[in-house]
């Protein structure tokens, strides 16, 4: 199957719904069924999540046994609906699968099973999927919400375990290292990531997502560049076009490559941002893609969204050979550069005529090779 080409059933899912009926009572279902979850019910979660944010926003994640099931249920109800929209958004960046071929998946740090959940909601393919996470209480209820949300899922095999296995249990397809790397420091993540690297079949995919904070972000560009030098059969496929040092690291000591989910916030998050007085209409995120004998893209990728300034406007680029901000002067608007006020983060793009300084000219030629939106996601 295409990954590229979602299944409408995922806009289906009712994943917060799923959520409730798996951690709280049938009095917030009923509740959520017709409106809000009442304070009352979220008040002792928004408590948790309190803690849990100050933890992770500090960079130091709680021991695996301090986990209870009561953290572990506030951390779905918080955060799993806003990584599933980041990985969502992923999910569309990943080579094909060809036909209905049975995928190996291994969802490493998987939490309350975030990203088997909505790999399960976008492929239709027969899937093994092995969640590993060292919290006892993250797995019980990665296995509760589970059980709810795929209940009419055929062909999905979850196992769940706390020990990450070995090459001799076979290799993966693709392999989930969400918000996981960042929690074991800068100097332990390059082994972990060769880790499960060495866990990949051939055209197998690593998919590490983390916090879109500055720090969490540069290590994980850091990472990237150290994982191409010493495994070449690594290749970064998104957001890098290119298995070049990252330019960005290179030329800056303050900017970090990290991206933005423009979503509808569903109901239970919202709810819980008032309680929290958090804002999550937008979700950051860092990332980086490889694939194990992959080809990288070759073009350029614009890095932001299109911004207007009082000159005209630009945006960032990186590829193999450029990287910087393109700026399109309103003097030099032409029909052949008209696509350039359209690009968006994430963009895919060629771009010809452009001066030294990376500014464009009325000859300048914008072409626009791909763009996936983000996706639209339906909650409840």
């Amino acid at each position: 199957m295409n990954l590229n080409q979602i299944s409408s059933r995922a806009h289906n899912h009712k994943i917060e719904e799923s959520i409730i009926r798996a951690l709280l009572s049938e009095e917030a279902l009923n509740q959520f069924r017709l409106g809000d979850v009442s304070h009352r019910i979220l008040a002792p979660f928004a408590d948790e999540i309190r803690l849990l944010s100050k933890d992770y926003n500090d960079l130091a994640a709680p021991a695996p046994g301090s986990i209870t099931l009561q953290a572990a249920a506030a951390f779905s109800l918080y955060y799993l609906p806003i990584n599933y929209a980041k990985i969502s958004r992923l999910l569309r960046e990943l080579p094909n699968f060809p036909g209905d071929k049975a995928i190996r998946v291994l969802d490493f740090g998987c939490g309350p099973g975030t990203a088997t959940l909505a790999l399960s909601d976008y492929v239709s393919n027969p899937a093994e999927i092995c969640c590993v996470d060292q919290s006892e209480a993250m797995l019980a209820t990665a296995m509760k919400i589970a059980r709810q949300h795929l209940e009419s899922e055929k062909g999905k095999n979850l196992s769940f375990s706390t020990k990450l296995p070995g090459r001799e249990g076979g290799l993966y397809d693709l392999i989930f290292a969400v918000n996981v790397l960042c929690e074991v420091g800068p100097e332990a993540m390059r082994e972990r990531a060769k880790e499960l690297a060495d866990l990949l079949a051939p055209a197998g995919v690593l998919l590490v997502l983390e916090p879109g904070l500055k720090d969490t972000t540069r290590h994980l560009m850091a990472l990237r560049n150290e994982l191409i030098a010493e495994m070449p059969q690594l290749v970064p496929i998104f957001p890098c076009t290119h298995a070049e040092p990252c330019p960005m690291l290179r030329e800056s000591d303050r900017d970090w490559c990290h991206g933005t989910v423009h979503w509808n916030a569903p109901r239970l998050v919202r709810q819980m941002d008032e309680l929290l007085g958090f804002n999550k209409h937008r979700i950051k995120f860092s990332s980086v893609i490889f694939q194990h004998g992959g080809k990288s893209a070759g073009a350029l990728r614009v890095l932001t969204d299109y911004e207007k300034t009082k000159a005209g406007g630009e945006v960032l680029i990186c590829g193999g050979c450029a990287y910087g901000r393109v700026v399109l002067p309103k003097s030099a608007r032409s029909e052949s550069n008209q696509e350039f006020r359209r690009l968006k983060q994430y963009d895919l793009v060629e771009i010809s005529g452009i001066d030294e300084s990376l500014r464009c000219t009325q000859n300048t030629v914008v072409t626009r090779i791909s763009s996936i939106p983000d996706p639209s996601l339906s909650f409840a």
